[in-house]
């Protein structure tokens, strides 16, 4: 993670890809320097003077002679089989070579001569699971199209058709690391998505806030020292201490206080905090009004209705489970609603990637949207239960939400409660409960009753098509 950062900080619009196979290629011994090196020569890639394929093949090749022998290879008019099987190796399954080579042939044909038929021929050779892994990144390595016209264009940035054919072993070493780390690399990115501090968003890498975190990390090493299996072997190593993660990134209370400095002057602002939340707000609008515009909202909220899952979390993110999209359409939905301004980071309690999108619920002991305006507070209570269940599943939650937050909040609290369908049994105790004293679970104090109101999905989706704002509806 540290030398994810610290690479991201001098690097932006980085190839997923290239990311996830250069993390898991590095060894757990490389040495600081080692690492430093690997960052700072990834720069040849990042300004197109290498494709990543030879910076893999340089710096990972299990013999610094591939280079050579992929150049004696590709020279030669004819294949020769045995240094061919030797560079494009497969020791888990050595037939797939036989594949890798009838594709190599037909490509290195198509490229000499390119007619109809010798398309064909590698197009079908492409399509193999074998090639898809060793030379795709586990896809097809070309857009496969009609005439040869079309496939030119469609495949004119691809290193397998470039002149240069060495680049076609260059790619077959990086896709090769590509499927090594196949199966880790889900869990990287979505463990590095938890931070909401490393954005994976259309395919490209980059690091939010990246002049704070480079500020930050300025001086943290990015090797340990001492044996690498006395880590976790040794009971007594740090990886079984409590430690702050100021104490792990070498930080004192002295450094702390330079650093906030540093960055309240880099965002030129007097409160740190607010200049942090301030960044964050005006990022989350911008993803509002690019990615959630007002007709998006409309189209998505019917399909909380019907269920329509997997296009609801195709739509906006396959992270979350839809409950928890919903929420995050809900507060989306009524920012579009509200006459009065607002801080939508703030009102929204579920966490966030680093792309603004939802990853989980909102904790127990809070609302799922809490909304601070100047004399008024309102809470909105998200559930896609219906109503068979709504007594036993929402009830009691949203009756302890609203009073603990009524204790608590200076201002005047309003509650709404939203779903697809509304239980009358539910609605009557909610109404019933402004005229109830209750006590706070988990705080101090009591309320002379708390109000909490009810809309279903569709009228919310009424409110939008009508333009009815959120000011008339609690005069109503």
């Amino acid at each position: 993670f540290r030398v994810a950062l610290k690479f991201l900080t001098k690097y932006q619009n980085v190839p997923e890809t290239d990311f996830l196979v250069l993390l898991h290629s590095i060894s757990s011994n490389n040495s600081e320097q080692s690492i430093s090196e690997l960052i700072e020569d990834y720069s040849e890639v990042a300004s197109n003077n290498q494709t990543f394929g030879e910076y893999i093949a340089e710096h990972f090749s299990d013999s610094s002679a591939d280079k050579v022998n992929a150049k004696l290879l590709f020279s030669k008019t004819m294949i020769d089989a045995e240094l061919f099987y030797r560079l494009f190796s497969n020791r888990k399954t050595p037939a797939s070579q036989v594949e890798y080579i009838d594709f190599v042939t037909n490509l290195l044909n198509y490229k000499l001569e390119k007619n109809e038929d010798n398309l064909k021929k590698l197009l079908a050779s492409s399509k193999k699971s074998s090639v898809k892994k060793a030379f795709g990144f586990n896809k097809l390595p070309f857009e496969s199209k009609r005439t040869i016209e079309e496939f030119e264009e469609a495949n004119l940035e691809s290193d397998l058709l470039d002149s240069d054919n060495t680049k076609i072993y260059f790619q077959f070493s990086s896709s090769k690391k590509y499927d090594l780390v196949r199966e880790y690399k889900d869990m990287t990115k979505r463990s590095f998505n938890l931070t909401g501090i490393i954005s994976f968003a259309n395919g490209l890498v980059n690091l939010e806030n990246r002049e704070v975190i480079e500020i930050i990390i300025s001086n943290i090493d990015l090797s340990g020292n001492g044996q690498y299996r006395d880590y976790e072997s040794n009971l007594d190593s740090i990886f079984y201490k409590d430690l702050a993660t100021t104490n792990i990134l070498g930080l004192d209370p002295f450094e702390i206080t330079k650093l906030r400095e540093k960055i309240v002057a880099l965002l030129g602002t007097e409160s740190f905090d607010m200049a942090v939340r301030n960044q964050k707000e005006k990022k989350f609008r911008n993803i509002i009004k690019k990615e959630f515009p007002k007709s998006k909202i409309q189209e998505l909220l019917p399909m909380f209705i019907t269920r329509e899952d997997e296009k609801i979390q195709e739509m906006v993110t396959d992270l979350a489970k839809v409950p928890d999209i919903f929420e995050y359409i809900l507060a989306i939905a009524w920012f579009y609603l509200s006459d009065t301004e607002y801080s939508i980071i703030d009102s929204l309690k579920l966490p966030l990637d680093a792309n603004f999108k939802p990853l989980g619920h909102a904790s127990g002991g809070d609302g799922d949207i809490i909304i601070n305006h100047p004399n008024l507070t309102i809470m909105l209570e998200a559930t896609l239960m219906k109503k068979n269940v709504q007594k036993r599943g929402e009830l009691e939650p949203v009756i302890r939400h609203a009073t603990n937050l009524s204790i608590t909040s200076e201002n005047k609290v309003k509650t709404i409660f939203v779903a697809d369908e509304l239980d009358d049994n539910v609605i009557n105790i909610f109404r019933a409960t402004a005229y109830i004293e209750l006590e706070g679970t988990n705080v101090n104090g009591k309320v002379n009753g708390v109000n909490i109101f009810a809309l279903t999905i569709s009228e919310i989706m009424k409110m939008l098509e009508f333009n009815i704002p959120s000011s008339k509806v609690f005069n109503a």
